[in-house]
């Protein structure tokens, strides 16, 4: 009985540890293809939302402190990218609390969406936070980040000057 407990509770650590712990880790950006990029825009517009100009959707939780931490290298070191955050409706934190976070850590100017219908969240196949998807229309791409964006910061700068 000992032993399949401790084989329980190793299996459900190696999944709970992958979806919480893998932001940290994750840190390379990958670009997406056509299909993904036609059906991210659809997904936006019918959120009112037509990107422009560079943008990063943030995708995040008001529990996640990596999340937090990478609002504020947003803020600190990306000025020249919109941003909108997109936060899950049903995660346990009120939609004022989530408001006054945004407001408080997010860059300017920026837009928040909370997602109640997760749409935007299965649209650009969100796994764990933060994700962030960077889309520059100019060149119809979108490239995808699991993890905190200051780990790939020279990266994240080359691609907005492509």
């Amino acid at each position: 009985m000992w032993a399949q407990l401790a084989v329980g509770l190793v299996v459900a650590g190696l999944i709970v540890g992958t979806y919480l712990f893998a932001p940290i880790y994750v840190s390379e950006w990958y670009e997406e293809n056509l299909s993904f990029y036609e059906n991210g825009t659809t997904a936006l517009q019918s959120q009112g939302i037509t990107p422009s100009a560079p943008t990063i959707l943030l995708f995040w939780e008001n529990s996640c402190e990596i999340c937090k931490r990478t609002m504020q290298d947003l803020k600190d070191n990306h000025r020249q990218l919109r941003v909108i955050g997109v936060h899950p409706y049903e995660s346990g934190a009120s939609e004022v609390e989530i408001r006054k976070t945004w407001q408080a850590l997010a860059p300017q100017p920026s837009r928040l969406v909370i997602d109640e219908s997760r749409m935007l969240f299965e649209t650009f196949e969100v796994k764990g936070v933060p994700h962030s998807v960077l889309i520059l229309p100019r060149t119809k791409k979108m490239y995808s980040l699991l993890g905190e964006i200051s780990r790939s910061r020279p990266k994240l700068s080359n691609l907005i000057k492509n």
